[in-house]
């Protein structure tokens, strides 16, 4: 949902971007992406497929041991701040009658 959403996006590119991309639904073209730090690369279409291959061919060639390391470290910092924002929201909320 937007709370799962919402974190990593203001993280990543601000609060007020967040939000404001987030409530209008605002749509946003390649370049502001970029601009944001949305994407981190961007290519041309007849590239494409060859600089996806090297970012893949990269990723394959690194030692699985430090990308699970890494792939846990970023789940668990995104979960464990969702998990402390929903407890924080609950803790927010009247009592059920």
């Amino acid at each position: 949902g937007a709370p799962t959403l919402y974190g990593p996006l203001a993280e990543t590119i601000g609060g007020g971007l967040a939000r404001d991309l987030c409530l209008t639904g605002r749509r946003i073209d390649v370049q502001e992406a970029h601009r944001i730090g949305l994407v981190s690369s961007v290519v041309p279409l007849d590239r494409l497929l060859d600089e996806a291959t090297a970012v893949a061919s990269s990723i394959a060639e690194a030692p699985l041991v430090a990308l699970k390391t890494v792939k846990g470290m970023i789940i668990d910092r995104y979960c464990w701040r969702y998990v402390a924002g929903e407890d924080i929201f609950a803790g927010l909320q009247p009592p059920a009658p």
